[in-house]
Parts: C-alpha cells; sequence; structure tokens
C-alpha cells in the first residue's frame, strides 16, 4: 500500500512539472512576442517621425540659408553658415556621445527587461 502511494505520488509530481514546464514555454513565447512588438512598434513609429522631422528640418535648414544668405547679401555666405552650425551641434554630439549612448541603453533595457 505504501509503495502504491510513492507511486502516485511521484506521478503526479511527473504530471505537476510536466504541466509548469508547458506554462512556463507559453509564457516564455508571449513575453518574447510582446517585447519584439513593442520593439517593431516602437522602430516603425521612430522611422515615421524620423522621416517626418528630416524633411521639416531640411526645409526649414534650406530657409534659414536662404534668409541668412539674402541678410548678408551673399546666398553662399547663408549655406556656409547653416553648415557651421550643424558641423558645431555635430561636434558637440561627439563629444556627448558617451553620455546619449548611455541614456538610449538605458530606455532600451527598461523597456527589454520590463517587469510585470
Amino acid at each position: 500500500m505504501a509503495f502504491e502511494d510513492v507511486k502516485e505520488s511521484t506521478d503526479q509530481i511527473q504530471q505537476d512539472t510536466q504541466e509548469y514546464l508547458e506554462q512556463t514555454e507559453a509564457y516564455i513565447q508571449l513575453k518574447i512576442f510582446q517585447v519584439l512588438m513593442k520593439m517593431v512598434v516602437g522602430s516603425i513609429q521612430f522611422i515615421i517621425l524620423g522621416l517626418l522631422g528630416s524633411i521639416i528640418f531640411l526645409l526649414l535648414s534650406i530657409g534659414l540659408a536662404v534668409y541668412l544668405g539674402e541678410y548678408l547679401d551673399n546666398v553662399i555666405a547663408g549655406y556656409l553658415l547653416v553648415a557651421g552650425g550643424y558641423a558645431v551641434l555635430g561636434l558637440i554630439l561627439y563629444v556627448l556621445r558617451n553620455s546619449l549612448n548611455k541614456r538610449i541603453i538605458g530606455r532600451f533595457s527598461t523597456l527589454f527587461f520590463e517587469q510585470e
């Protein structure tokens, strides 16, 4: 009798373990899907907003260069001033690249390792 109880307990433990593993696998699949979809949607939004922002930025830059060129009576000087401003901005971003990378990595790591 005791042997049958042990056998039933062992069978029940094995069945519970198998069920637990199946549930864990399903949870992991759902979690991976959730993270991937957040990243895909975020990337698509970033691309769309980036394209729109780039077009707006380009048109504003051309407008500023033309305005400065008319103000200085030299269109080339206007374009050179705008290009120089972007060169200075690029240099500043290059110097600050490590702190920017930390912020970006921090944001993506919270998205990826989000606890629920």
